[in-house]
């Protein structure tokens, strides 16, 4: 317990006078409190977006509701899914009231001449009517999942880039505004992602997930880092891949440094609670990806810093993504944690039918996962068509199969 109480010290290094975790030269230790041994069938994994999009018929509308969040929790529960993940994050806003990063749609007027257009404009102006009536759009994910008898995930993007190649959109940050030196680079979509060789982009990152442990942390069960939004971490030095490029390894140690610091939080939350807050990550297909990106899983999971990962492609399941998800050589080098495969939405050419995800998913069972985590399901609505559900009393048991 020593270990992970001296190496949380806070220190207001962030815009705002946001207090955040100071980086801990020393190894912090998996919490004396023993992770629940939990059965996980099927991991839903829902963006946080396309409830505030609101989508019906393919377009996005306003005047959402709390009965319209909470149905994007109930379309699923009492099937085999048991563990629900919402994601907070709008890019590089926020659904909820954050001290840390302004919340989308906060404190200004939401206009083209803003940066709002389109969706963007639909999304904020639901988020900004919950907050209205009285709510936490997160919050209200979060306690109906609850309700519903689920285990309750915070997913959190570590890397949001999707529209830095678009300078003047609403959802990117006044942090990365400000910072353009603290880049990767500049350019489309991941150039534009945040340089975590930079110790101010990684307290930054720490005051947000801190602000999700002190506000969420009495509701959920864990926390997941996502670090396939987007997989660049640090400066490019080469690529061979549409969206896995090569980083500087070197960078590996920063990397690993941060996960012992995002392990005090959850940490010190839990002993604050008195039962364990989880932590978990999504990661690229293969092992050698996983390095190449400055990850190092199996350091992380021998060092107790995290309960269980989530082995996924970027974005689709195809030829776009020919890399198999490695599930046997993740399981050889992190043989006592839980290791969950990932099915994406499509192949990178159509959306996958019924018998497609059927497919994939006796595949992830053979190949030995613990449980099937599904990805952008429910994005058929963006197209005016309803995600298949029935599918949920399948997938996550092979014998249902």
């Amino acid at each position: 317990m020593r270990a992970f109480l001296t190496s949380i010290v806070l220190i207001s290094l962030l815009p705002m006078g946001v207090a955040s975790v100071a980086e801990s030269p020393t190894a912090t230790r998996q919490s004396e409190l023993p992770a629940p041994n939990k059965m996980r069938r099927i991991i839903y994994n829902n963006d946080g977006s396309s409830i505030f999009f609101n989508f019906k018929g393919g377009k996005a509308r306003t005047s959402v509701t709390a009965a319209d969040v909470h149905r994007w929790v109930d379309e699923v529960a009492g099937m085999q899914v048991d563990t629900y993940m919402i994601c907070p994050n709008m890019c590089m806003r926020l659904a909820y009231p954050s001290k840390v990063v302004r919340m989308l749609g906060a404190g200004e007027e939401i206009t083209k001449e803003n940066g709002y257009d389109g969706n963007v404009k639909v999304c904020a102006e639901n988020i900004r009517s919950l907050v209205d009536q009285g709510y936490d759009p997160i919050g209200l994910v979060i306690d109906r999942a609850r309700e519903k008898g689920l285990e309750t995930f915070v997913t959190y993007r570590m890397n949001e880039a999707h529209t830095t190649h678009i300078p003047e959109s609403a959802f990117n940050s006044k942090f990365w505004r400000e910072h353009p030196e603290w880049r990767v680079g500049n350019g489309p979509y991941e150039q534009g992602a945040l340089n975590y060789a930079t110790p101010q982009v990684r307290q930054h990152m720490l005051a947000r997930l801190r602000e999700i442990c002190d506000r969420y942390g009495d509701r959920i069960d864990g926390l997941e880092l996502d670090w396939l939004r987007f997989p660049v971490h640090f400066k490019i030095i080469g690529s061979d891949h549409w969206v896995y490029h090569k980083l500087d390894v070197k960078n590996t140690p920063v990397m690993t440094q941060f996960l012992r610091n995002v392990r005090a939080l959850t940490n010190q939350c839990g002993q604050k609670r008195g039962r364990p807050l989880l932590l978990a990550v999504r990661v690229p297909p293969t092992l050698a990806l996983s390095r190449q990106m400055c990850l190092d899983p199996v350091t992380w999971a021998d060092e107790g810093l995290i309960d269980f990962l989530t082995v996924s492609h970027f974005l689709v399941d195809g030829p776009r993504e020919p890399f198999e998800l490695e599930i046997a050589r993740y399981r050889k080098g992190i043989p006592k944690l839980p290791i969950y495969g990932a099915i994406q939405v499509s192949d990178g050419r159509q959306r996958h039918t019924a018998d497609d995800y059927r497919s994939i998913a006796r595949k992830l069972w053979a190949d030995g996962v613990d449980g099937i985590y599904l990805f952008n399901f429910f994005t058929p609505r963006e197209k005016g068509e309803e995600p298949m559900f029935s599918l949920m009393s399948e997938l996550g048991d092979p014998q249902s199969l």
